[in-house]
């Protein structure tokens, strides 16, 4: 029996197909294409996942900045004169506690975040994956695994973002910078 269930989540993996396999110019022209040279990627070092997501975001020619939790250094010797020059987006996968700090900062230059999926792994690493931004991406999230290996796939969403579709207040300041207990938290982020 097809009930609405199996329709969404076929939806989600049409949705999560098509984002992974078109080009680029398929979205539309405000989205983080990889014709956008201004655009950047922050990665947390200290994650494979967020590794992953580096080396597809530099395949598309996105210039990825490594930091190990601290974004300050990264914020006032770069990011931050870089973003004076004109808004541009910037992607990212970090752990909480960067973006909570980035999303302070980037207010100072008139951005937020516009995008946010928090990856929650467990000790026996299964993986919760909760986004919140624009329907159509929050829906090829739910497609995800429930296992590590993300980072390449949440690259591709990242950077095909269309920022003229309306998203979710929620995905400004959703949580603290704090991972539960007993787990570990990711979030891949865009800041627009």
């Amino acid at each position: 029996m097809i009930d609405r269930r199996i329709i969404l989540k076929l939806g989600g993996a049409g949705v999560m197909g098509a984002i992974l396999d078109l080009p680029g110019q398929r979205f539309h022209a405000t989205s983080v294409s990889s014709h956008d040279s201004r655009r950047r990627a922050v990665f947390d070092e200290r994650f494979e996942d967020s590794l992953a997501f580096a080396g597809e975001l530099n395949r598309l020619g996105v210039v990825a900045s490594g930091i190990r939790g601290d974004v300050a250094e990264l914020w006032y010797e770069d990011l931050r004169s870089h973003l004076r020059e004109g808004p541009a987006p910037i992607v990212g996968l970090t752990d909480r506690t960067a973006l909570f700090c980035l999303e302070e900062l980037v207010r100072d230059v008139g951005l937020k975040v516009f995008f946010r999926v928090d990856h929650l792994i467990d000790r026996n690493g299964h993986v919760l994956h909760r986004g919140v931004g624009p329907a159509s991406l929050v829906e090829a999230v739910r497609s995800l695994a429930p296992r590590p290996g993300f980072g390449q796939i949440m690259a591709r969403l990242a950077s095909h973002v269309d920022l003229d579709e309306t998203g979710d207040t929620a995905a400004v300041k959703r949580t603290g910078p704090h991972s539960p207990a007993g787990r570990t938290a990711l979030v891949s982020w865009v800041i627009a």
